[in-house]
């Protein structure tokens, strides 16, 4: 009985097949129904039975009929069946109408033989009183086999256009013919310009968000478990296309009306402006390019301006250069960002109906080499950067975080969470003829170009803001490859991108390792070469603890020279080192020369000249030709004359800045400044009102 039910319940998961009639019968108490191909359940009807009862006497591993006690030929069932429920034992195994596995009673139908070559068993069980019909085959009738599984149909969704860096939806689709079965999905690139990444790869409908601009071509994989199928759909991220209106040629038009194009129309390029944020008569245009480490022009760079968001943002072209209109009149400082690259900054002055120019702008990826760092393990962590290396020297940077320290996530805005699963990535900036160009931002005018990193960790991202908080000081070392002496301090600042200024930092020092014992590392912090109590009183001092030392002597030989600071959050951090060696100090405007700066060269355009012809300008001391990298600090009073020549030596690679005394020698620095298109150095006295302490 077991073995029958099983059966038939695997007949009946088969999916109907229109216009063919399949049946569910039940022999022993177990009901008979006839359903057709569409659903619909008939009452009395006839049919032809072809039982194959698996475990009754008779049955053969062919599904043939079960046989009679003599193995006389399979008998053929032929007759007509009424489709009520069969008496118990109306069903006799061995063919004679003795008693089977069922109860037996008197049986209703009755059995002739057929003298035949091929036995025939009739079967006639009574009529009920509703009409019947008689099937009559012209061949033995077969149970019809499963249905085959076919492969889903996949529908990936239709080609997409969206400008680039814009996130794409994805929403695919599949069908198949067994809904019992699950299907799973699974999203792919298989070509194109950049990389992908999927917020969920396996499900059908997600968001795609592309690193380049370009034509892709996305995958949709669906499986039932059993087979499989694909369909691919094209996505082309664009890049904006500038293209201008045409002017009028019956009146003149101000830079305002010209550029208005920008941010204003059907096609903006310079999208989330606000236009009543414009004013005509400050418009200004700024300009500049962005390029990729390799030199290659990089387009989709989101360009907008720091602190200023009426005026929008724009995106570089496929040449690298964008047009991003602003109200000038003054400094302004321009943020470029990109998925995949660490931000950078810019300052311009701007000024009032003029086109300026930014420097040009290196973005660069994160360094590749990641390390995991568990804060809550016991001891000290180390993660280490990538190995540099150009004409200056060789160097990696290291960071070695104490036991027990703790740190949060910081976000632009909203509390900080806690973390101590971190993947840490050190990058330089400073690293070949490229390095000035990738620097996020520029330095302060007193600070050599040195040696600048990017300490980041992938759970917070620097171009939108996140910062990362530790509980403590974190050990930054650094090869002194530049040749410091040791003993000397190691400035330290930061760029506090949200502000757009550089903060100063407490200064490390340059150390050697002198030797090891115990298996920690002797360190020379003074500069005598020999690792005694002075210097152990140093480290004391500094911070640096036995553990520490014990870390360092497993890092570095004896013989190596370091730079090493602290700091407690991770950011854009700069090590550099004054680029003047002297600061004169200028207190009185009367110390001038009487020569002229005709056909002086100047340095930051090589074969052009200023020709003064033949005024007297006086030159305050100190700005001859016998010290042309001297810091100069012009104190004292300065006249319109004195502050033109200040501004003409600051134009010809001199750096000097004068001490604004009064309010109106503020007015002369600005409009020479704009005239002969300078960025002035300005110092400011300042004077306490009231003493204090504390």
């Amino acid at each position: 009985m077991g073995g029958l039910t099983a059966g038939f319940r695997r007949f009946l998961k088969w999916p109907a097949t229109p216009g063919v009639v399949f049946g569910a019968l039940a022999i022993g108490g177990l009901a008979v129904a006839l359903v057709t191909g569409s659903g619909e359940t008939r009452g009395a009807a006839s049919l032809v039975v072809r039982a194959h009862i698996p475990g009754l006497a008779g049955d053969s591993a062919t599904g043939a009929d079960a046989a009679s006690p003599t193995n006389t030929p399979t008998p053929t069932a032929t007759g007509t069946a009424s489709a009520t429920v069969l008496t118990p034992g109306g069903y006799d195994p061995g063919g004679g109408g003795g008693a089977g596995p069922f109860p037996t009673s008197t049986p209703t139908p009755t059995r002739t033989p057929t003298p035949t070559a091929t036995p025939t068993r009739t079967h006639t069980p009574t009529p009920t009183p509703t009409a019947t019909h008689t099937h009559t085959p012209t061949a033995t009738p077969t149970t019809p086999a499963p249905p085959s599984n076919q492969r889903p149909v996949v529908n990936a969704g239709p080609d997409q256009v969206a400008a680039f860096p814009q996130d794409v939806s994805l929403a695919g689709s599949a069908t198949h013919d067994w809904p019992l079965l699950s299907l799973t999905y699974g999203w792919s690139k298989v070509s194109g310009p950049g990389t992908v990444s999927f917020v969920n790869a396996t499900s059908a409908s997600t968001t795609a968000t592309f690193s380049d601009p370009g034509v892709y071509v996305l995958r949709l994989t669906v499986s039932d478990g059993q087979l499989s199928d694909t369909d691919d759909v094209q996505v082309t991220l664009t890049t904006p296309v500038l293209v201008a209106p045409p002017l009028t040629n019956t009146a003149a038009s101000d830079l305002g009306a010209a550029t208005a194009f920008l941010y204003a129309g059907p096609n903006a390029v310079q999208t989330g402006a606000l236009t009543a944020g414009f004013e005509r008569r400050l418009a200004a245009v700024v300009r500049g390019t962005a390029f990729a480490v390799t030199g290659e022009p990089l387009a989709g760079v989101t360009v907008e301006v720091l602190g200023h968001p009426e005026f929008g943002q724009t995106r570089t072209r496929d040449d690298g250069m964008f047009d991003l209109a602003v109200n000038g009149g003054g400094y302004l400082t321009i943020v470029f960002s990109r998925a995949g690259y660490l931000p950078a900054q810019r300052t311009v002055s701007a000024p009032v109906q003029r086109y300026t120019f930014t420097s040009d702008v290196i973005l660069i990826r994160a360094d590749a080499n990641g390390t995991a760092v568990d804060l809550s393990a016991a001891g000290i962590k180390v993660a280490r950067g990538s190995v540099s290396s150009d004409a200056h020297g060789t160097r990696r940077g290291t960071l070695l975080f104490p036991d027990g320290l703790t740190a949060v996530l910081q976000p632009p805005v909203g509390p900080a969470a806690p973390a101590s699963a971190l993947t840490v990535r050190v990058t330089e900036f400073t690293v070949g003829p490229n390095g000035p160009r990738s620097m996020p931002a520029e330095l302060p005018a007193n600070s050599a170009y040195t040696y600048a990193v990017e300490l980041s960790v992938d759970e917070a991202d620097p171009a939108a803001g996140y910062s990362v908080q530790f509980s403590g000081p974190v050990a930054y070392y650094v090869e002194n490859f530049l040749g410091f002496p040791v003993g000397g301090a190691a400035p330290l600042g930061f760029y506090d991108r949200a502000r757009g200024l550089w903060v100063p930092l407490e200064s490390g020092v340059v150390l050697a390792i002198v030797s090891e014992t115990g298996g920690m590392a002797d360190l020379d912090l003074d500069g005598d070469a020999d690792g005694d109590a002075a210097d152990a009183a140093l480290a004391a001092a500094l911070g640096i603890t036995d553990a520490e030392r014990a870390e360092l002597a497993t890092l570095y030989a004896p013989g190596q020279e370091l730079w090493r600071v602290h700091i407690s959050h991770f950011s854009f951090i700069d090590i550099n080192w004054s680029q003047f060696p002297l600061a004169d100090v200028v207190t009185q405007a009367i110390h001038v020369v009487t020569t002229a700066l005709n056909s002086e060269q100047c340095t930051t355009c090589p074969g052009s000249s200023i020709e003064l012809e033949n005024q007297a300008h006086g030159i305050p001391a100190g700005m001859e030709d016998d010290a042309p990298d001297r810091l100069i600090i012009c104190n004292g009073f300065k006249d319109d004359s004195y502050i033109e020549a200040v501004i003409l030596a600051t134009k010809l690679g001199r750096s000097i800045i004068p001490v604004v005394e009064n309010f109106s020698e503020l007015g002369y620095i600005l409009r020479h400044a704009e005239k002969y298109q300078v960025r002035p150095k300005i110092g400011v006295r300042v004077k306490l009102a009231a003493e204090g302490a504390g």
